[in-house]
């Protein structure tokens, strides 16, 4: 049986995404109006943002899942990389685990 995740594993890992949510957000927000150091700060708070948030042990599969998608990015979706749609595969396998456990049921076969 797995065990339970805790607060203490989680809170790190939530203020982590957040925060690269956040500056994320402030990235995408800049526009052709936007100095360009402030732009290229904006940049360089995003990749050490992303950096903390990767560093972090993911407490869920779901944050395993999470990290895979962030490390990858846009490439995880490229069609003609088979290694890719082997990976958006195993992320789609993982969720569904996640959620059979959440609902307390194994994932495989029937007893026999």
């Amino acid at each position: 049986m797995a065990e339970k995740t805790t607060t203490r594993d989680t809170c790190p890992w939530n203020a982590a995404r957040q925060h690269y949510q956040q500056v994320k957000a402030r990235v995408e927000a800049v526009d052709s109006t936007t100095p360009l150091d402030d732009s290229e700060d904006a940049e360089s708070e995003l990749e050490n943002a992303r950096r903390d948030f990767l560093l972090l042990p993911a407490p869920t599969l779901s944050g395993v899942c999470e990290r895979i998608e962030l490390y990858f990015g846009e490439s995880l979706f490229d069609e003609d990389d088979g290694d890719m749609d082997a990976l958006c595969r195993i992320i789609g396998n993982l969720r569904i685990i996640e959620r059979a456990q959440a609902l307390g049921r194994g994932i495989g076969p029937e007893p026999s």
